[in-house]
C-alpha cells in the first residue's frame, strides 16, 4: 500500500493522521532509534526526515544504516 493510500485511510478511520518529523539539521544520529520506537510505539502513521535547512547532505545515509537495523511494524 503506497504511503498517500495509507494517511489517506488513517484520516478517513481516525479524522487525522499522525506525522513524525525528523529534523536532520538537528543533528539527532544518536538518538534515531530511540524517535523512531517512540512514534511507532504511538501510532505514527509516517515518519517524515526532512528539514528547511538540509546541510547535512549525509544525514540520510546515514540514517538508512541505522534503520536498515531496526524492524518497523505495519
Amino acid at each position: 500500500m503506497s504511503t498517500l493510500l495509507t494517511l489517506k485511510q488513517s484520516v478517513k478511520k481516525k479524522g487525522a493522521g499522525f506525522i513524525v518529523l525528523i529534523d536532520p539539521d538537528k543533528k539527532n544520529d544518536e538518538n534515531i532509534i530511540g524517535l523512531v520506537e517512540n512514534a511507532n510505539l504511538n501510532g505514527a502513521d509516517a515518519i517524515f526526515v526532512g528539514g528547511s535547512i538540509m546541510m547535512d547532505s549525509f544525514y540520510n545515509d546515514r540514517i538508512k544504516k541505522k534503520l536498515n537495523q531496526f524492524q518497523i511494524s505495519r
